[in-house]
C-alpha cells in the first residue's frame, strides 16, 4: 500500500510514501490536509510515485475510488501551491529524522525478536529480591547462565532499564525534532536542522 497526503481544498496530492510514520510526521505540519491509503487494486496505484510528484513536479489529484488524475492549472491555488512548497522543504528532514531514530534503536535489538523488554519486565513482576523470592523465569536464566537468582534479577533489571532509557531518550528527540521540521519555511532552516540532527544522533552520540 501507499500512503498519499492531499489537500482539502483541490485533492492534489501532495506526497506519496511507504511509511506511515513518515506521512503522519508531514501531514502533521500542515493545516487542512489528510493522509490517504492506496492499495494495488486502485487504478491510481502506479501512477503516483515520489518520482512523478518530487523528481518529475508532476501535479495530481486522487479521485473516487483511488483513481488518479492530472490537477488542472487552474486548481493550482495559492494555498496547495504553499503546502506542495512545504513538503518538498521538509521531506528531506523526515526521512534523515527517522534513519536516525531506526538507526538509534538498534543497540535496543538484542534478540531475534520485538518487545523483549517487555518479557523481561513480566519476568521481574513476580521477584522481591528482599524476600529471596524469584520468578520461574529468573531462576531459568540464572540456573542458564550460571549464576545466583539475586544476580540474575539484577542483571535482567539493569537490561530493562537500559532499553527503556534509549527508547524514552529516542522518543523525546522524536517529538523535538518533528517540531522543528514543522516550523522549517526556508532553504536556510533545512539546511540548520539537518546539521542539528546529524550532530546529535551521530558525532555527538547523545544516543
Amino acid at each position: 500500500m501507499k500512503y498519499l497526503i492531499t489537500d482539502h481544498s483541490n485533492e492534489g496530492i501532495l506526497f506519496v510514501c511507504a511509511s506511515l510514520t513518515v506521512a503522519n510526521i508531514i501531514k502533521s505540519g500542515l493545516v487542512d490536509a489528510a493522509v490517504r491509503i492506496l492499495y494495488p487494486l486502485h487504478s491510481g496505484y502506479n501512477t503516483v510515485t515520489r518520482l512523478a510528484l518530487i523528481d518529475n513536479n508532476q501535479h495530481l489529484q486522487l479521485l473516487l475510488q483511488g483513481r488518479v488524475a492530472e490537477l488542472p492549472e487552474f486548481a493550482w491555488n495559492p494555498v496547495y501551491m504553499e503546502r506542495r512548497r512545504l513538503v518538498r522543504l521538509r521531506i528531506r528532514l523526515v526521512e534523515h529524522l527517522t534513519s536516525c531514530l531506526w538507526s538509534s534503536t538498534l543497540t535496543t535489538k538484542q534478540t531475534v525478536w520485538e518487545g523483549m523488554e517487555n518479557n523481561l519486565q513480566f519476568a521481574l513482576r513476580d521477584c522481591n529480591p528482599a524476600a529471596n523470592i524469584y520468578s520461574d523465569s529468573v531462576q531459568e536464566y540464572a540456573l542458564i547462565n550460571e549464576i545466583s537468582p539475586s544476580d540474575a534479577h539484577r542483571e535482567i533489571s539493569l537490561e530493562v532499564d537500559n532499553i527503556q532509557s534509549i527508547k524514552m531518550r529516542v522518543y523525546s528527540f522524536q517529538k523535538h525534532f518533528v517540531t522543528k521540521i514543522n516550523q522549517v519555511t526556508t532553504e536556510e532552516e533545512s539546511t540548520k536542522l539537518y546539521d542539528r540532527m546529524s550532530d546529535i544522533f551521530y558525532r555527538d552520540t547523545f544516543i
